[in-house]
């Protein structure tokens, strides 16, 4: 558990990332302690479905090494769950 004070009449801010790992709606419970009064705040998030490629081949031509090239396939995201 990491500490932090603000002082009287300061206020603190911290910064929280959550990454659900399956697809869909998703919640998870923070817990903190002010003045040793335990605190619980929900954290919800929406996992997406990375993307899918609509072709088992993908030609990118000729393409020299630290160049990019446009991508001929269409893309487009994950409709089911992992």
């Amino acid at each position: 558990m990491r500490r932090v004070g603000a002082g009287a009449g300061r206020t603190c801010e911290f910064r929280y990332t959550y990454t659900p790992a399956e697809v869909g709606a998703d919640i998870v419970e923070l817990g903190l302690e002010v003045e040793g009064v335990p605190y619980t705040v929900s954290l919800t998030g929406t996992g997406v479905p990375a993307i899918e490629v609509s072709s088992t081949a993908l030609a990118f031509g000729m393409v020299v090494v630290g160049e990019t090239a446009a991508l001929d396939a269409a893309m487009r995201p994950r409709t089911g769950s992992r």
